[in-house]
């Protein structure tokens, strides 16, 4: 029941541009982590959707405010 209104709000709260910016990160080749205050997806090329950020974790706490993305380039390294 609270996660289900927990989801609620935040479809209702979660910025349009935000969601469009996840989707396209989601489609990257080289991205393979995204964490923001939403959603936690620690592996984007799975089949799994990303999992709700309920803030109840240190990692989820830790991602409350910015996104962490993981970018997979051979040329950074």
């Amino acid at each position: 029941m609270a996660e289900a209104a927990w989801n609620q709000e935040r479809n209702k709260n979660e910025p349009s541009k935000v969601r469009t910016f996840r989707k396209s990160l989601m489609n990257s080749p080289a991205v393979s982590q995204i964490f923001d205050p939403w959603f936690m997806d620690s592996n984007s090329k799975d089949k799994n959707a990303p999992a709700p950020n309920l803030q109840i974790s240190r990692n989820e706490k830790t991602h409350a405010h910015h996104f962490h993305i993981t970018v997979l380039e051979p040329k950074i390294l």
